[in-house]
């Protein structure tokens, strides 16, 4: 059908849908059909396209990211710094009691191997009380000299 009064052709043309069918549907055109540059189906929307919108999207997002990583990074050394001195208590003070020697027998009840294997040996006898019986040397009228100290 053509409508010349008002510059509208109507033509029957077989149309593809999104899904690949064919449609048979009308086409509605003016006049004659501009010329078009061929545009690649893969082309899409770039930065040049946009203009100065899509670049400056892009530089806040990039600021962004460097604010979120800056701030991770300030927030994980304050971390270690924080766990460093403060993290642990101070030990508190206990009430110790005075030291009280509590003789061999109370360590030979649990260490009695030991115990057997300690009698009698060097260590045990430089333990004993220094007196005629325990004293094995002649100091008699020994005289010791050391420093520049003579001892008698």
């Amino acid at each position: 059908m053509d409508r010349t009064d008002r510059g509208v052709v109507e033509e029957e043309q077989p149309a593809k849908c999104a899904k690949g069918k064919k449609n048979t549907g009308k086409r509605l055109r003016t006049g004659a059909a501009p010329a078009r540059s061929p545009v690649s189906p893969q082309r899409s929307a770039t930065a040049e396209d946009a203009g100065p919108q899509a670049s400056s999207r892009t530089r806040r997002k990039w600021i962004a990211a460097i604010l979120v990583l800056a701030t991770v990074v300030v927030a994980a050394v304050l971390w270690t710094q924080r766990g460093g001195s403060h993290s642990v208590p101070p030990p508190m003070s206990a009430a110790v009691a005075p030291a009280r020697h509590v003789s061999g027998a109370a360590c030979a009840s649990c260490h009695a191997k030991e115990d057997a294997a300690w009698k009698g040996s060097d260590h045990d006898l430089a333990m004993q009380i220094a007196d005629e019986h325990s004293v094995l040397g002649n100091f008699g009228n020994a005289k010791f000299t050391y420093a520049g100290q003579r001892t008698r």
